[in-house]
């Protein structure tokens, strides 16, 4: 037999060496490169371990503490798992502190509009890390190569743990792939081997002793039940398939996504659409804009009277329309970004037309804010109120980012940017608490009723504020000496009922649920006699 030189392995360092070669079938470019046994052995028993780490902190369990630690571990195997060139990129540092940021506001706060948002990003974060860790780089890459990287990313968090099932011949062979020594075969194998025989003492020591049997409750949500065994053996496989998808999504291909466009060129391509027609359209949206700026000049700002041309209250006047700005301010936007993206030539005329339509949106916004103080002060905040205050400084940093953008003739850094800053405002949201914010400053109207204009709102709405979760408690404790007797008797009765639901929960609840919120708040229900 005649045996020939092997090319250069395809696929990760490290692939096995064969002794024979011959040419690979014609076949369309990988979804993802085949990691070597060796790694994808690790994976596997990575993802195996932290599939049971799931079940103990996440299964049954509400979401606190738990979550951080949750996510800390994803990222930790992302980097055990990495291939063995990969380098994060320095600007995509921030995706993991990022993520782990906004997972730990899980367990900070317990307000469920932080909750939900906090959950998303920090799942959209880590799914970013894993990515950026496996040697792709994220945060300098173009939108598109983004969004492609973002939907290859999603599907192998679905199916790509079936990508390194062939990992398993190592694995069942007594990991010889695993470690790099025997050292770390033999203690590997032992691990395996003890296990089931510490499963079997452990549930005949709890069976035996009830001092050990409450240990293993406290700490591990330990109980003999064999429905509840099964749910978890269930929910740590899913936990271990879905992990190891992830961690298949740190092995994307450069093939798929080359170096040319994470440097943001290739931007020689056909632009459908002219300067001529660009300006026209930005034309239009001027004149309309700039119509509907001299209207809002002439009597919504100090020293007009929007009462008397529109029919309506102030308060309606105001809460018809700063939802409504803000929408517009949004599609305009989005109409700046996508013209620049179109037009084959940003002429002067163009650059001009579009600044001049970011600096009247900017104008709408501060319009928008106008009506919403104007609605808060009748009738004081809410948390919707609190979030849209939010978006237009958002929106208010992308109009200026848009401006000086358009100068430099840098419009596709906006979207990024505008992002950056959305990320910031909703960290100083998790920071100030919108539900502890509201509730304070509607505690002071409700003290103070000189703070409220004539016609406004003085009471409290002990109703709403019912609906609110354990961040508010604090504040309402504070400031029982301050509210007027009837408000005051409304709150009491409040934070008792309160009181009762947070001691049943803290009795049943273990150490993967703690929420620093709902500890402060029984804290300081306990220290007032509630």
């Amino acid at each position: 037999m005649t045996h020939e030189t092997p090319p250069p392995a395809m696929g990760f360092p490290g692939s096995l060496p064969t002794t024979t070669w011959a040419p690979p079938p014609v076949a369309a470019v990988p979804f993802v490169q085949h990691p070597t046994d060796r790694l994808a052995a690790r994976a596997i028993v990575i993802s195996l371990f932290a599939g049971a780490l799931a079940q103990l902190l996440l299964f049954s369990q509400r979401p606190g503490v738990n979550w951080p630690i949750w996510i800390a571990a994803v990222i930790a195997a992302a980097v055990i798992t990495r291939r063995p060139a990969s380098r994060i990129d320095r600007a995509d540092i921030w995706l993991p502190i990022g993520a782990l940021t906004f997972a730990a506001f899980i367990a900070l706060r317990d307000d469920p509009g932080l909750f939900t948002f906090d959950l998303l990003a920090s799942s959209a974060l880590t799914l970013a890390s894993v990515v950026a860790i496996g040697g792709l780089p994220v945060t300098r890459n173009t939108w598109l190569t983004i969004g492609r990287l973002g939907g290859s990313a999603v599907l192998m968090f679905w199916v790509g743990a079936a990508r390194m099932l062939h990992g398993f011949r190592p694995v069942l062979a007594g990991l010889p792939a695993f470690g790099g020594s025997s050292t770390s075969r033999l203690v590997a194998r032992g691990l395996l081997i003890a296990l089931p025989l510490v499963i079997a003492f452990v549930a005949l020591f709890a069976a035996a002793d009830a001092v050990f049997q409450n240990l293993l409750r406290s700490t591990f949500d330990f109980r003999l039940d064999l429905s509840e065994w099964v749910g978890r053996f269930v929910f740590g496989l899913t936990a271990a398939w879905f992990l190891g998808g992830t961690l298949v999504a740190g092995w994307l291909t450069r093939d798929r996504f080359p170096n040319r466009e994470v440097a943001g060129t290739g931007t020689n391509r056909q632009r459908p659409l002219s300067s001529i027609e660009a300006v026209t359209v930005v034309g239009v949206l001027d004149v309309l804009f700039a119509i509907f700026v001299i209207i809002q000049a002439a009597y919504l700002f100090p020293g007009g009277d929007p009462l008397s041309a529109s029919g309506l209250t102030y308060a309606e006047y105001a809460r018809r329309g700063f939802f409504e700005l803000v929408v517009v301010a949004v599609l305009s936007g989005a109409v700046i970004l996508t013209l620049d993206w179109l037009v084959d030539r940003a002429t002067l005329s163009f650059r001009l037309a579009t600044a001049g339509l970011a600096l009247m949106t900017g104008i709408v916004l501060i319009s928008a804010a106008v009506r919403l103080n104007i609605y808060q002060q009748v009738y004081g905040w809410t948390e919707l109120r609190f979030y849209v205050l939010a978006a237009i400084a958002m929106l208010a940093f992308g109009v200026v980012v848009t401006i000086l953008a358009i100068a430099t003739r840098r419009v596709g850094a906006v979207p990024k940017l505008v992002l950056a800053a959305g990320l910031v405002i909703a960290l100083a949201c998790n920071v100030i608490g919108p539900q502890a914010f509201v509730t304070t400053h509607n505690v002071e109207r409700a003290a103070n009723p000189a703070l409220v204009p004539a016609d406004g709102f003085t009471g409290l709405d002990t109703g709403y504020i019912a609906g609110l979760s354990a961040d508010v408690v604090p504040s309402l404790v504070q400031s029982l000496d301050q509210l007027p007797p009837d408000a005051r008797d409304q709150v009491v009765v409040l934070l008792r009922r309160t009181a009762h639901a947070l001691r049943a929960d803290a009795t049943g609840e273990t150490w993967q649920s703690w929420n620093l919120s709902r500890q402060r708040a029984l804290d300081a229900l306990l220290a007032a006699g509630f």
